[in-house]
């Protein structure tokens, strides 16, 4: 029987396994609705035996389809399975869609969502989610109504307001599904900087990203293919040809960009060295 976050000792909260998985296949709740009118198999997760310490950050890297929300909506218990499974959570949950969950309400409201109101975490959090700016230009500041899935809102004030309501609830144990995806690069540094590495320092984040930018500063990561891991580990690890070489061409990928925009803007060529591989 899992224990509640407060009632771990010290030793428990630095040693114990966040979620454990069987070896057998799982299949996805929502995905069993389109069995029966257009035939196809479900899609599911397979063989996933996962272990993330308390504290840690990690990351979880694949491309389009190959299983990294499924994962989250197991860890959330939004799965199903035919053979039995364990999920075990040393603590309370928070969770920030890539489809941005807004309410119709104040733009506070959808903050705190019934929290307890504390003005100091949410003025750290109006900051650390760059939602200053975004305050400014609403008629009532954050006492605003905002429409029915946030229809008078932008992608990224969408996504920043629905991560800033993960990071106030303070919960254990944060999943953050691609939240960087919808801001501007600068914005994604921020929250990084300010969100995960300041405000979520302590906190078991798992982040499901594209932004290969900063693997390198997460404790492990996970490469997802067709439903199941494909590797895992760290960043220099993966990329030092122990890995098959996912990693590696999401990273090729991130620098050709790069370099492809910094000879768009005049900036050279763009031929800098890789981090962390020769």
């Amino acid at each position: 029987q899992r224990k509640s976050w407060d009632k771990l000792s010290k030793k428990e909260k630095k040693s114990a396994a966040l979620l454990q998985f069987g070896e057998k296949e799982w299949d996805a709740l929502l995905a069993k609705d389109t069995e029966a009118t257009d035939g196809k198999v479900p899609f599911s997760l397979k063989a996933i035996n996962l272990e993330i310490k308390c504290g840690q950050t990690v990351a979880i890297i694949g491309g389009v389809g190959s299983g990294k929300s499924s994962l989250l909506a197991a860890l959330l218990g939004e799965m199903e399975a035919d053979i039995p499974f364990s999920v075990e959570r040393a603590g309370t949950v928070a969770y920030a869609a890539q489809s941005a969950f807004i309410v119709n309400a104040t733009v506070k409201e959808n903050i705190t969502f019934g929290r307890p109101w504390d003005e100091r975490r949410y003025e750290e959090v109006l900051d650390a989610c760059c939602l200053r700016d975004d305050l400014k230009t609403l008629t009532n500041g954050d006492a605003s109504e905002i429409g029915e899935q946030g229809i008078n809102l932008s992608g990224g004030q969408k996504q920043r307001l629905s991560l800033a309501r993960a990071v106030y609830c303070d919960a254990d144990i944060v999943l953050l599904d691609d939240v960087l995806s919808a801001v501007d690069a600068h914005v994604g540094a921020h929250i990084w900087t300010e969100v995960i590495c300041k405000m979520l320092a302590t906190k078991t984040v798992v982040l499901v990203t594209h932004a290969v930018q900063y693997l390198p500063e997460v404790d492990q990561i996970f490469v997802f293919k067709d439903g199941k891991i494909e590797e895992q580990g760290q960043y220099h690890h993966l990329l030092g040809g122990s890995g098959s070489g996912i990693l590696a061409q999401l990273v090729d990928a991130h620098e050709a960009d790069g370099a492809l925009l910094s000879e768009r803007s005049g900036g050279g060529s763009g031929n800098t060295p890789r981090s962390g591989r020769s």
